[in-house]
């Protein structure tokens, strides 16, 4: 029932046998959200949902959880591992879907904030490390500029002493752009 209504629904929907092969598919094809049984054979959905909130990968996947049970300690059990809705048997075709449209959505919005943070934290770094490059870069265009200017009338010391200035910005630059790239 649930898979016919979803795909009628436009929904691209696969099934799993098992919690182990569920894991499988996770793994192997990323799914946007996740529904599963609280009691399955072998693996029950509790602990699915443990597995999937265990792996940085697969830890932003929604899942929602279905049980015939209306206990609140199942309830709360499936919260507390992490389970992000919880349907209780039976349900109307509209409460399912409404369930999934709800969780996307939120999905959706969980990334568009992580999205804007991370742009944010980028346009950041960029500022502060343009603040930083510019005293080095400012250095050797000074220094450049005035060889230049003077290039005619330059003693071999001054030479000297304008390239050590150089050198020195340029490694405040090599050690700037060395803190930029990943371990």
């Amino acid at each position: 029932m649930i898979f016919a209504v979803l795909s009628h629904s436009g929904f691209t929907v696969d099934e799993a046998e098992s919690a182990d092969v569920a894991i499988e598919m996770i793994h192997r094809q990323r799914p946007d959200l996740i529904i599963s049984d609280v009691r399955m054979p072998g693996m029950d959905g509790y602990s699915l949902v443990s597995t999937v909130r265990s792996d940085n990968n697969t830890a932003p996947i929604p899942v929602i959880l279905m049980t015939g049970s209306g206990s609140r300690v199942d309830f709360r059990r499936g919260m507390a591992c992490g389970a992000d809705d919880y349907l209780f048997k039976p349900f109307t075709p509209e409460e399912l879907v409404e369930a999934v449209l709800s969780r996307l959505a939120r999905q959706s919005d969980v990334e568009r904030e992580a999205f804007a943070r991370a742009k944010e934290y980028t346009e950041r770094a960029v500022l502060q490390f343009s603040q930083e490059a510019a005293k080095p870069i400012g250095g050797i265009l000074q220094v450049v500029s005035s060889m230049l200017r003077q290039a005619e009338k330059l003693t071999t010391e001054e030479a000297i002493s304008d390239a050590q200035q150089i050198n020195q910005s340029a490694l405040e630059l090599e050690h700037l752009a060395r803190g930029l790239t990943p371990s």
